[in-house]
């Protein structure tokens, strides 16, 4: 009868540990889903409002070429820079493209693809990115060269945007794309590992 009772205790004791150990899995990916549902979050919104910017500023330009003749060195400037915008506009379109694959109702090994993909995508495109945008500052700053009277609020107008934009630039790969990307590849990886036991 003793025998009987411990057997039943020791039985007992087994299920609730593995309920335990099921519920402490669950939460776990619970917590590791949101953590890589809010990273996912802040890249959409921000391939979101690059779309947005780069529409608007190529607006902007259309409306300010158009509005007065800059001759045929500025003019191409701009054309170069409005082209600049719409590869940038459809960059950031793909990425939304990719991002919406993204799911975790499907296998996570299917995510941690997607999310290495798109990590591919930026960092190419990062670099053609930065060689366009070098190559349209260089002709801005030679076209205010050829340019008579240059006042000096735009020489400072000049250098104050080059700052931004390269913050701007540094902020965007590191803090946007560089740690929200780790995040999520972190998290994948993690619940694979929680899947596999």
């Amino acid at each position: 009868m003793e025998l009987e009772e411990l057997k039943n205790t020791w039985n007992l004791i087994n299920n609730r540990m593995m309920q335990k150990e099921v519920m402490e899995a669950a939460i776990i990916k619970e917590m590791l889903v949101a953590k890589s549902d809010k990273a996912f979050s802040r890249m959409t919104n921000y391939d979101y409002f690059s779309v947005i910017v780069c529409m608007g500023v190529i607006g902007l330009l259309t409306w300010q070429m158009n509005r007065i003749y800059f001759g045929p060195f500025k003019t191409g400037i701009f054309l170069l820079a409005i082209a600049f915008l719409i590869v940038s506009a459809l960059r950031s379109i793909k990425n939304l493209l990719i991002l919406h694959k993204i799911n975790f109702s499907n296998p996570i090994s299917d995510n941690i693809r997607l999310v290495q993909n798109y990590n591919i995508i930026v960092k190419r495109t990062r670099i053609l990115n930065y060689s366009a945008a070098i190559v349209i500052v260089a002709l801005a700053i030679i076209a205010c060269l050829l340019s008579p009277n240059m006042e000096v609020w735009r020489w400072v107008a000049i250098a104050v945007s080059i700052v931004i934009g390269i913050v701007g630039a540094w902020w965007e790969y590191r803090h946007m794309y560089r740690k929200n990307i780790d995040s999520i590849l972190k998290s994948l990886n993690e619940l694979k590992e929680l899947e596999e036991h």
